[in-house]
């Protein structure tokens, strides 16, 4: 098993095309709407042809850089996540790049929640059932800017869901 690195570029779209295209993306959320946006991507390999993660940050529409991961259903809870999150949290922490995890609290993502909490990711804002995950260490003014945008865009969200039916 191994893990490679893809750097965003159009040499790697087609393969990083098929992968969020797969079923364990789209059962993750994770779709291609995201590939021009991937600053970068890990993705986990049993042999040469089979996939069984991937996982990466991409710029989000308010400019911070939010986390994607996706593994295989047969493949989850032996591992690969925390193995591709942990090959990403070295490439972030040595390039001093600051992500955060945004998610849905329920009993489906208690797993990925469980493994974020693992890997020193704290719960830091939360409306409705939608939550944002960071580490302590993160400078001041990229937490007060994500603060803002998750405030906002959960705001619109639930605006939209009340007086929108």
């Amino acid at each position: 098993m191994n893990i490679l690195q893809f750097n965003p570029n159009r040499k790697n779209y087609k393969i990083l095309n098929k992968v969020l295209s797969s079923d364990f993306c789209k059962d993750a959320k994770v779709d291609v709407s995201i590939i021009e946006k991937i600053k970068i991507t890990f993705i986990f390999f049993k042999k040469k042809n089979e996939i069984l993660g991937i996982c990466g940050l991409y710029v989000s529409k308010y400019k911070t850089n939010e986390l994607f991961i996706a593994v295989e259903k047969k493949y989850r809870n032996k591992g690969i996540g925390k193995k591709l999150m942990k090959k990403l949290i070295g490439f972030c922490e040595k390039k001093k790049i600051y992500f955060f995890i945004q998610t849905i609290n329920n009993k489906t993502y208690l797993p990925a929640l469980n493994l974020y909490k693992s890997l020193g990711y704290n719960k830091c804002f939360c409306i409705d059932n939608k939550i944002i995950l960071m580490k302590k260490n993160y400078p001041f003014l990229i937490v007060f800017y994500r603060i803002i945008f998750f405030y906002y865009s959960s705001l619109k969200f639930l605006i939209k869901k009340k007086f929108i039916k």
